[in-house]
């Protein structure tokens, strides 16, 4: 016998689905808890390798002298695994032209690394992705892939000074154009009697009866730990600095120097070891607190 019957329309929809539609568009199906290692080989860049374990990520050989910055490194990671999927395929990919890079994802329970082959496409907006030996290649928007293409650099651990507020007891401040701020406040003290302390003593700034305290309080909240927002291989040096003098309750000392025009500081110092850090950039909120009108603002009260 003959049936009729109907069907809605979306389920129609759902019956005309390409090859395409069928397709995993992720390019990797490694979860990203079983990264162990990543290794970056752009072309015109420097080779580098991460490793992950239970304290975190931290740099492969060839290590270069600095830290990996975790967060830095995870925004990374989500982009390649959990972000960046194709938007369409390209099937029978010549493979002729060498890659301008290439990732390989090592992970926990599978014998051999994914290897992930990236390759300019004719549109400029998008890269082509080859996955092992697949002769489809994933076409994948260039913005989401950036992160591979940027330097070593740019993975470093943000953490410039480790020292908190607490510990600071000399403050000064000296403007490009020659205005400076010294502050200072007496370190809490051990009484043997009374088997306490005392709280640190309030700033005083030098020259002035009163200042504007709730200024100092949000520029130590911003400065310490000192963080760059990012680092440059290119040091910025100029006569016209803003610097910043600290010195801390157990004698050590820290000197910051910050160009006005691009933010990039230089630091030297003597905490816990003799250190210098150059090319990092402060935030522009940390920058227009140094800024901050210090002195008493009250004319008349």
């Amino acid at each position: 016998q003959t049936a009729v019957f109907t069907i809605s329309r979306s389920d129609k929809e759902n019956l005309e689905q390409s090859v395409d539609n069928l397709r995993d568009p992720r390019l990797t199906p490694i979860d990203r808890g079983d990264i162990r290692e990543l290794t970056f080989n752009r072309r015109n860049r420097s080779t580098f390798k991460l490793l992950h374990s239970s304290d975190g990520w931290k740099f492969g050989e060839p290590t270069p002298p600095y830290d990996v910055d975790d967060a830095e490194a995870n925004k990374l990671v989500d982009a390649l695994i959990e972000k960046s999927q194709a938007e369409s395929y390209e099937t029978n990919v010549q493979t002729g032209e060498e890659p301008i890079a290439t990732v390989t994802i090592a992970a926990i329970g599978r014998p051999e690394p994914d290897i992930l082959k990236i390759r300019t496409d004719d549109n400029s907006t998008h890269y082509l992705v080859q996955r092992n030996h697949e002769t489809t290649a994933y076409r994948v928007p260039v913005d989401e892939l950036k992160l591979i293409f940027e330097p070593t650099l740019a993975f470093r651990s943000r953490r410039v000074l480790d020292l908190t507020a607490d510990k600071v007891h000399h403050l000064v401040i000296q403007w490009p154009d020659g205005s400076i701020f010294d502050f200072s406040r007496e370190p809490a003290v051990h009484d043997v009697h009374m088997d306490a302390t005392n709280k640190t003593r309030p700033w005083v700034l030098e020259g002035q009866d009163r200042f504007e305290s709730g200024a100092l309080d949000e520029l130590l909240s911003t400065l310490l730990p000192l963080q760059a927002e990012r680092w440059h291989d290119k040091p910025v040096s100029t006569p016209q600095a803003l610097t910043v003098n600290l010195a801390t309750t157990q004698g050590g000392k820290a000197d910051i120097r910050i160009d006005p025009q691009s933010r990039v500081g230089h630091v030297t110092g003597d905490l816990n070891g003799t250190f210098e850090y150059q090319g990092f950039e402060i935030s522009q909120d940390l920058y227009e607190r140094l800024k901050a009108e210090f002195r008493y603002r009250t004319v008349l009260e």
